[in-house]
């Protein structure tokens, strides 16, 4: 009986379909030959080639999920004259979507140019998913972003800054696992800023005028004389 390169195989994508083809030769007579999942049989429908060598038997999983994730199919060859039967192994490994994600509220914390903290969780996604964060589904400036992955949970925390123009603009979380199309999952919430009231300036005053200081000019005739103009 043939033996695959690996105890595990894969991945393969979560939802797709999965063919497991077993074959065994010799033995006389020829032996059985069948699946199971662990120790559950699950199928015996084999068949013999024309010659009576090569004996198969195939299986189609359908729509694989993550109930599949390291499940154990094995064949097995006996025959009827009380050898010890003969068995290979395998276990499922599978690309998985998120399954689960969650954003920390902040409903009455926001202030405008005051700086706050969001954090981001998201379960379930083999290998872990990528955590993106967005403002009105466009990418969000932020100053930083702190990410961790413990098993199938990733966490991202990102610094934020809101301005005045954020409020009622909706921020959102997306987790995805980049190796399956359509493994996006996204949560958010309409951004509630609250701001400081803006007074502007009084209008400038009109120019005014102050007295620096007088003086008084004051002139009298001290004395006359007259005088002939002669020619």
């Amino acid at each position: 009986m043939g033996r695959p390169l690996h105890d595990t195989i894969g991945p393969y994508d979560e939802d797709s379909n999965l063919r497991l083809l077993c074959e065994a030769e010799g033995g006389k007579p020829p032996p059985s030959l069948l699946w199971y999942r662990e120790d559950q049989m699950m199928d015996d429908s084999y068949s013999h080639s024309a010659d009576n060598k090569t004996i198969r038997n195939d299986i189609l999983i359908i729509n694989l999920t993550r109930h599949d994730l390291n499940t154990k199919y094995s064949c097995q060859a006996s025959n009827p004259n009380f050898t010890a039967p003969i068995q290979t192994s395998v276990r499922l490994d599978i690309n998985l979507k998120p399954l689960d994600i969650r954003l920390n509220s902040l409903e009455g914390q926001l202030s405008a140019g005051n700086s706050v903290e969001l954090v981001c969780n998201t379960a379930g996604s083999r290998p872990p998913a990528q955590v993106s964060w967005f403002r009105d589904s466009r990418p969000l400036s932020h100053s930083s972003e702190r990410t961790q992955t413990i098993g199938n949970l990733t966490t991202s925390a990102i610094t934020y800054t809101p301005t005045a123009d954020d409020h009622g603009a909706y921020l959102s979380c997306r987790a995805e696992n980049l190796r399956l199309a359509n493994s996006t999952i996204e949560i958010g919430y309409k951004l509630n800023v609250f701001c400081f009231p803006y007074i502007p300036p009084p209008n400038p005053p009109p120019p005014s005028f102050r007295v620096i200081s007088e003086a008084l000019v004051a002139s009298r005739v001290v004395s006359a004389h007259a005088f002939d103009h002669k020619t």
